[in-house]
């Protein structure tokens, strides 16, 4: 890892602006297609064998919708996401962002990493809720529910201001408090690309983190506004726990679809 990061810092010459905005907007960018070729790829040949994975599987997007969402995903990874890094580099500066050696400890990263997880919780829950306002929602947040059945590629097809607020700045605020060093900033903003791409993804593979909460907020909408704990302690999963979505949320071991271990006649139980 530290010889690929020297190639880096050795590129833009130790520059650290150039290193945060655009090491981090090509290293992003890449991880972001990187961890959706796979679901594109099925999404465009539509295998049977993916079909008792699919979340909802009556709903499939016509080609037009899927390649149509590219435009705004593309805009928002090379026009907004760069400046809003561009914003957030100063604060991150600020307080102690490191672009030299030596590198973190796996401690120092595991440690900033899970105060990341709390900081993006917190963000993203809140301003989402904010922008499922009535008077916001309309002008803002709609464009991200014209998927009600979302796709891996959608988590970033969003109005501009949202992907600044409630995509971006919940994952570099973490890193930023901690004055983590660049490459933990990487690892983490991976992470959560990862994350969010298997939340929005539509399919409930084996070995795979659950995508439920969130793929049963976009069906529903007024449900599952984060990633768990703040719904918990708010109420608002109170439904989506006592759906039968509810209660395929969990990490599956077994190679057997999660809707036949938990079928839909369950859900009146």
């Amino acid at each position: 890892m530290e010889a690929a990061y020297l190639k880096i810092y050795d590129y833009f010459d130790g520059d650290p602006l150039l290193i945060y905005v655009i090491g981090g907007t090509v290293i992003v960018n890449i991880n972001f297609w990187l961890f959706n070729l796979f679901f594109i790829t099925i999404d465009m040949i539509d295998p049977k064998w993916v079909q008792p994975y699919k979340i909802q599987d009556e709903k499939k997007p016509p080609l037009s919708k899927y390649l149509g969402a590219f435009k705004v995903i593309l805009a928002n990874q090379f026009i907004a996401g760069p400046l809003i890094t561009l914003f957030w580099y100063f604060p991150a500066v600020w307080f102690g962002t490191s672009f030299t050696g030596p590198l973190p400890s796996g401690w120092q990263i595991f440690r900033d990493i899970v105060i990341s997880i709390l900081c993006e919780e917190i963000g993203f829950y809140y301003s989402h809720r904010l922008f499922h306002h009535p008077k916001i929602y309309k002008y803002i947040h709609k464009k991200h529910h014209e998927w009600t059945a979302p796709v891996s590629i959608t988590s970033i097809y969003c109005h501009p201001l949202e992907h600044a607020i409630s995509n971006l700045s919940p994952v570099l605020l973490g890193p930023t408090i901690c004055g983590s060093h660049v490459i933990t900033l990487w690892i983490w903003a991976s992470i959560a690309i990862l994350s969010t791409t298997c939340s929005h993804s539509g399919y409930h593979f084996p070995f795979m983190l659950s995508p439920e909460p969130h793929d049963y907020h976009h069906k529903v909408f007024n449900e599952c506004f984060g990633t768990g704990l703040l719904d918990w302690i708010h109420g608002t999963d109170s439904t989506f726990r006592k759906s039968i979505e509810g209660k395929r949320n969990y990490m599956s071991w077994s190679m057997k679809p999660i809707k036949q271990i938990h079928p839909e006649q369950q859900k009146e139980e």
